[in-house]
């Protein structure tokens, strides 16, 4: 049976499962196989839970009409995925980078909608598995699909493209993150710019920061381009306030401007605002509803999210972190005007073999702020020398001696990798000072 027949036979919009538990009545469920798991174990929990037909890479002779079997269930939900991408015929606009994925995202979401059914990447289902989930999950009426596209290693782009085929994308920057499957710097430009080639070849619409050297590099000469974060671009911005949340005034369309408020923590989040604002504006949002939008969108889910609590300011930056984004956010908190300023700082991820390297670089940038006290995790951490800092093994270490602390009055980070779980600490100080 070839993807278009199965497609045919059995596709219903949404109703791919790869987990037997999560399966309803009519889905199919495509067993995949991983280091610590192998799907193949659970199809026919999958077809007693009402599964239409199981995909699996297994022979069973149990004479199961609702068994099929491939040689790769992986590659298998790829293809569906991308023959599910050609018959929706949609636009799609691909979005990848070392910092700011997410939240690009959610923003640019928010924008579109203003004028567009549109869809985008939920969660962070934006690996090979992901993304085939995300477009076959997509409504048949969607105008406009935003895909995140996450990678950690060379190529993942590249075969990403090649599977939701994007008609236009972003870069959001590229950073020092993930050095440990991309090697060095130089591997991860390597590897964010997939996207730009694999647009380039298509001749797609590129949506790119003018002020960034590394993006405007990579584009030598090429034409369809919308710059954005520049007076020469589609349109720029112009802080005006950074505390608690950011504000500052958006110019586009001959220097015509307009005042916009935020819920966002960080100046840093000034050029992913300017880059869903470009797109909107490109594609035809009026700078009103993009004011609407922006304004509207409160962040969750730990990225640059600010709890006001009655005697005390919390900044949630802890679902992820690189070295870029630490470097950022460290700059920001800095800035921050406060009686008194905590930092509780969790080790980054993934780094390979410049970890010691680049947390030596965070403990001399929090050597030179002026904080009240300073609480750290993760053995990245444990050989950095910090002045006044209190190492912890874990977050639960840091609650107990948080406990002793009185926060009023105060501002605290929390910004570190989501291994360290310091969403824990985040759900401690909210319970106890609200």
């Amino acid at each position: 049976m070839n993807i278009g027949e199965f497609y045919t036979r059995y596709f219903r919009s949404g109703n791919v499962s790869t987990d037997s538990r999560k399966i309803k009545t009519g889905d199919i469920f495509v067993a995949l196989k991983g280091d610590n798991f192998d799907g193949n174990e659970y199809v026919f929990q999958a077809l007693k839970k009402g599964a239409r037909i199981a995909v699996t890479e297994k022979t069973f002779n149990t004479g199961e009409q609702k068994l099929l079997k491939v040689d790769d269930t992986l590659c298998f939900l790829q293809e569906l995925a991308n023959y599910r991408r050609k018959k929706l015929k949609i636009k799609i606009i691909g979005l990848t980078g070392s910092n700011g994925k997410t939240t690009t995202k959610e923003l640019l979401y928010s924008v579109l909608k203003q004028k567009f059914r549109v869809e985008a990447t939920e969660g962070n289902l934006n690996n090979h598995i992901g993304v085939p989930l995300t477009l076959l999950s997509l409504k048949s009426d969607t105008e406009i699909a935003i895909v995140e596209m996450g990678a950690n290693h060379p190529g993942e782009i590249a075969a990403l493209c090649h599977i939701a085929e994007p008609d236009c994308g972003l870069i959001t920057n590229i950073g020092r993150a993930h050095l440990e499957g991309f090697g060095n710097y130089e591997g991860v430009i390597t590897a964010k710019s997939e996207l730009y080639r694999f647009l380039q070849a298509k001749n797609g619409r590129i949506y790119f920061n003018k002020e960034d050297p590394t993006l405007t590099g990579l584009l030598d000469k090429y034409t369809n381009i919308v710059p954005y974060n520049s007076p020469g671009g589609i349109c720029h911005g112009k802080i005006v306030n950074s505390f608690p949340t950011l504000s500052f005034t958006l110019f586009h369309h001959d220097d015509r401007s307009l005042h916009i408020i935020t819920q966002l923590f960080g100046e840093y989040n000034l050029v992913n605002i300017l880059s869903a604002a470009s797109v909107g504006l490109d594609m035809g949002v009026s700078p009103a509803e993009i004011k609407t939008a922006i304004e509207e969108y409160y962040p969750s889910n730990y990225r640059s999210q600010i709890v006001r609590l009655p005697d005390l300011l919390l900044i949630l930056d802890c679902y992820n972190a690189n070295p870029s984004s630490m470097k950022l956010a460290l700059e920001d908190f800095a800035r921050l005007e406060s009686p008194k300023k905590y930092l509780i700082i969790g080790g980054m991820k993934e780094l390979g073999e410049f970890t010691h390297e680049e947390h030596l670089k965070i403990g001399e940038q929090i050597n030179c702020m002026e904080l009240t006290g300073i609480y750290m995790t993760g053995e990245e951490f444990r050989q950095v020398g910090v002045k006044k800092s209190v190492y912890c093994a874990d977050s639960a270490e840091i609650i107990g001696k948080l406990s002793k602390e009185d926060l009023r009055g105060s501002a605290v980070l929390i910004k570190g990798s989501r291994a360290n779980r310091l969403e824990k600490i985040g759900d401690h100080i909210k319970k106890a000072y609200s």
